[in-house]
C-alpha cells in the first residue's frame, strides 16, 4: 500500500475514494508506479494539446485521440477516454485532470 501525504513542492492533486486529498508531484505518482488510468476520462484534448511534425494535434503527448491537423478543422474533445496501459510519456499529460468513470 502506497503511503500518501503532501508534499512541498507539487503539482498534482489527488482524491482518494474516502474523499481525502493530497498534493503531491506528478512524478512521484509515475515513480510509484500509479499512473495507471486505462479506461479513466482525462482532460487530455480539452486542456491539453500536443502538435507533432506533421501538425497533427493529439489529446496529449500520449497520442490518445487524434483531434485534427493545425493547417485543417480540428475540435477540442470534452473527455478522453485513456487507451493507455501507463501515463508515463511526460509530466504535463500526469497533471491532466483524470477521474475514473
Amino acid at each position: 500500500m502506497i503511503h500518501f501525504e503532501n508534499h512541498i513542492n507539487y503539482n498534482y492533486n489527488v482524491t482518494l475514494e474516502s474523499i481525502v486529498q493530497y498534493n503531491v508531484n506528478a512524478t512521484w505518482i509515475h515513480n510509484n508506479g500509479l499512473d495507471h488510468w486505462k479506461g479513466w476520462r482525462c482532460a487530455a484534448g480539452n486542456t491539453r494539446f500536443y502538435i507533432d511534425g506533421n501538425f497533427e494535434i493529439w489529446s496529449g503527448e500520449c497520442h490518445n485521440d487524434l483531434l485534427g491537423n493545425v493547417l485543417e478543422t480540428w475540435e477540442t474533445k470534452a473527455d478522453s477516454i485513456c487507451a493507455r496501459d501507463t501515463c508515463g510519456a511526460c509530466t504535463d499529460d500526469l497533471i491532466t485532470s483524470k477521474h475514473k468513470i
